[in-house]
Parts: structure tokens; sequence; C-alpha cells
């Protein structure tokens, strides 16, 4: 993992936690109650030492200040996606976003928003929930990448 990606997210105020190489199994127990960790020493430890071959998740919600839209093209979100960006296209331009190995995230402030399924193939990911980082390899191999 590239301890770059890992330190700008700390700066960011993210809650980060170390995942199973191409899986979104965390490789800590706990993750979510207090587990992850946005200091820097232990992240450089955990991503130099025994988890140098693991990916990277946050813990959404208000302990990292981000909720995450969740877009999964083979659930059927990308025509959620689709309809939602004519609606929205303001939210989506200037919304934060990672493509992953099978849709998207959409990054924005946390408002309170509930982790929940709105559709199928799409979910809002905040308390409570966590999400994977790039440069995470996806289990399909592609690695998750920032597009804005």
């Amino acid at each position: 993992m590239d301890l770059k990606f890992i330190a700008a997210y700390a700066s960011y105020g993210w809650h980060l936690f170390p995942m199973t190489h191409r899986t979104k199994k965390p490789k800590i127990k706990r993750w979510n109650a207090g587990g992850a960790t946005q200091d820097i020493k232990t992240l450089t430890e955990w991503y130099s030492g025994k988890f140098k071959d693991c990916g990277v998740a946050v813990l959404t919600g208000a302990i990292s200040n981000i909720v995450v839209l969740d877009i999964d093209k083979r659930n059927g979100g990308l025509s959620w996606l689709e309809e939602a960006e004519k609606t929205h296209p303001e939210a989506f331009q200037q919304a934060k976003t990672v493509q992953t190995g099978d849709g998207w995230h959409y990054y924005f402030s946390y408002n309170g928003e509930e982790s929940k399924e709105i559709a199928p193939g799409v979910e809002i990911k905040s308390d409570g929930a966590n999400i994977t980082l790039p440069p995470t390899i996806h289990k399909s191999g592609s690695t998750y990448q920032w597009v804005t």
C-alpha cells in the first residue's frame, strides 16, 4: 500500500483500517468499535509491516465526516444512477468520485443520513459502515481509482 494515500486520508480526519487483499474483509477486529484509526504512526506501522499488502478502508459516518453513495453496476445501480444524475446533476458534479471494480463511490460530507439500501445496487454508507479506498485492488483485479 502506498503510504502517500494513507497519510492523505489520515490528514482528512478519516478513520482507516486494513482489508484483506482483494476482499472486503477487515484485517483487524473491532474495526467499527475503536479499531479504525487516523493516527499516522499506527497506520504507518500497519502499512509498512504486517498489513503492507492489504487494502485500505474508511469508517464512514460522523467519525470520518463522510457519507458515501455506493453504486454497483452488476446489481442494477447503473439505471438508478443515470436517472439520479439527470434529476440532481449538481450533487454528482460536486461529489468526489471513485471508480470501483463494479461501479462508483460518490463522497459527500456527513449530513446525518443513515446507512441503508435505497434501490437495487445502490447503498448509502454512513454510521457503522465502511468503504474501500484507492489504490486497493478489487476482487476483479482492477484498482479502485479516484475519478474526481
